[in-house]
């Protein structure tokens, strides 16, 4: 399988079968558009970008044929090996991976939140190359960061280590990158995407060669514990359990997004992706279909937002955890060595769509391998720490200045946003962004193109 084209690293956009391009943005901007397309905008609210072949624009679409390939690497839980070989095996696959994308570059810049996956790749760096320049960039909030654990990191493997706090201006004030970033990419944004062109700006400063993240580690790995024990409350046709995990992850619930938006912008999102889930295409056990979920439909939001950034500011990819080989071979491993359940007297039976979170965070070990793995890489206070996120305080910033645009009226019902929590009203204010920048391109009254929003 293309990896590149399945997780959207590089993307060919095309009108008509023989009219094909890279720059979604310049292809608008030439030939305009004739509306949004109800699929993107849906898409939008749940998966926070356009899934599938699908974009923001009717009659513009991404190349799919890697639909048609997904089992050439999304095959789970075929191969059995001893931990220690599967150790081994994943850990060379990986330094493989991280050797190939930093090539021949002097100074390597590395984004460092803490966590255990940009923290290894610091110190797998630090370690096979002990004679380039290791840069690490950190962001966090006012009184919300995790600067602590990327200055253990940095203090141990890094040459120089930056760090910044991000305010509001940052996402809503005049001189914020929010709008260029979308017009760019030609679809709203992801609201960790800012944080990332930021840091790479400063790396692009600092005459960095390449820029590494560690994007892709959770979903090849298994680190969304709460999503991979859902399995245990479901007790459904495998085929339908993706109903199941609708329900749980969308980012936007589909009755507030009805009420907010025209009727005509809007799909099933169930049955948009439903023919990712017949029974060819899932996994043979109901425990590996969350892993499927997250690889065809979450994965590529987060390696798009990346990929942006780093666009934006020149660099090109460096996700070192989206190597085909290393892929291919973590998937094939046993279930239990992404997420390792502890049996145990306590854990609540029945287990229900109430008490799995719960159970998952007292009894699962997420990305057991990779932890292994990092053993001899990194501290334990490092490797066992808890997940945290990078969570953008659009709470606290609503308080002391409500998130409030006048939106578009072609996309929204009304004005009215008092029903939505901040997070919410940052969805509605980076998709009315959107709209406000591409709507000189949408073609009104008997425009200039022909296009047909297919399936």
């Amino acid at each position: 399988m293309d990896l590149q084209h399945f997780f959207g690293i590089q993307n060919t956009f095309y009108r008509f079968p023989d009219d094909r391009f890279d720059d979604l943005s310049q292809a608008i901007t030439r030939y305009g558009f004739s509306d949004y397309s109800k699929y993107g905008i849906t898409s939008f609210f749940t998966f926070r970008y356009p899934v599938l072949q699908y974009t923001m624009f009717n009659g513009f679409f991404r190349k799919s044929d890697w639909i048609e390939s997904i089992d050439d690497v999304l095959t789970f839980s075929k191969r059995n090996l001893s931990l220690q070989k599967a150790i081994d095996i994943a850990e060379y696959l990986l330094l493989e991976s991280l050797d190939s994308k930093v090539g021949n570059a002097a100074r390597i810049g590395i984004l460092l939140s803490g966590g255990i996956d940009s923290s290894l790749l610091v110190a797998m760096c630090k370690r096979i190359f002990p004679q380039r320049e290791i840069y690490t960039y950190s962001m966090g909030f006012y009184g919300d960061d995790e600067f602590a654990y990327s200055d253990e990191v940095a203090k141990l493997f890094s040459d120089r280590h930056y760090k910044q706090i991000l305010h509001a201006d940052d996402y809503f004030g005049e001189s914020s990158l929010l709008p260029s970033l979308i017009k760019q990419k030609a679809a709203p944004l992801h609201p960790n995407e800012l944080p990332l062109a930021i840091a790479e700006s400063k790396a692009r400063l600092d005459c960095c060669d390449v820029v590494l993240c560690g994007e892709g580690a959770d979903d090849l790995f298994g680190g969304y514990s709460h999503n991979l024990a859902m399995y245990l409350a479901y007790q459904g046709d495998k085929r339908q359990f993706f109903r199941t995990i609708m329900q749980e992850y969308r980012y936007f619930s589909t009755e507030k997004f009805r009420s907010l938006v025209h009727e005509r912008y809007l799909v099933d999102d169930c049955e948009m992706i439903a023919p990712l889930f017949d029974a060819e295409k899932l996994p043979d056990k109901i425990q590996d279909v969350m892993l499927y979920f997250i690889q065809t439909l979450h994965t590529r939001g987060l390696i798009e937002r990346g990929m942006n950034a780093l666009r934006y500011n020149g660099f090109k990819e460096g996700f070192v955890f989206l190597d085909s080989a290393l892929l291919s071979f973590v998937n094939s491993l046993p279930f239990e060595l992404k997420l390792q359940i502890s049996h145990h007297e306590n854990i609540p039976n029945p287990i229900s769509i109430d008490n799995y979170k719960s159970l998952s965070d007292t009894h699962c070990i997420s990305k057991f391998l990779l932890k292994e793995i990092a053993k001899s890489y990194l501290p334990e206070s490092i490797i066992y720490r808890a997940k945290k996120g990078f969570p953008v305080p659009f709470a606290l910033w609503d308080k002391e200045s409500p998130i409030s645009p006048q939106l578009n009226a072609h996309i929204f019902k009304d004005n009215d946003l008092s029903a939505f929590n901040a997070w919410e009203k940052f969805m509605v204010y980076n998709l009315n962004v959107f709209v406000n920048i591409f709507d000189v391109y949408r073609v009104r009254g008997g425009g200039r193109i022909i296009s047909l929003d297919i399936p």
